[in-house]
């Protein structure tokens, strides 16, 4: 799990047979369409990448991006950026 300022960015747990990326609910909606256009495989509250396909940095990007705006809005709380197991 990844944090920015006290703000959640995204996390990540793997699978047999693929990785999630999980940014918020609210990233997940905001990107809908896009990864559907990818033709990437998702839920609510993830999107899943195939250990067989090349991995899709642009959308990764995308939710960071999103998120980091999100923690940049919010004012955060803590000092500095932080990465939690």
């Amino acid at each position: 799990m990844f944090t920015r300022h006290g703000t959640y960015i995204i996390g990540f747990s793997a699978a047999s047979k693929h990785m999630a990326m999980a940014p918020e609910r609210a990233t997940m909606i905001r990107f809908e369409s896009v990864v559907r256009e990818h033709g990437t495989d998702f839920g609510t509250m993830l999107a899943r990448q195939p250990w067989t396909k090349p991995f899709n940095y642009e959308l990764l990007n995308a939710f960071i991006q999103q998120r980091s705006r999100a923690s940049r809005r919010s004012g955060g709380h803590s000092h500095e950026d932080s990465t939690t197991k």
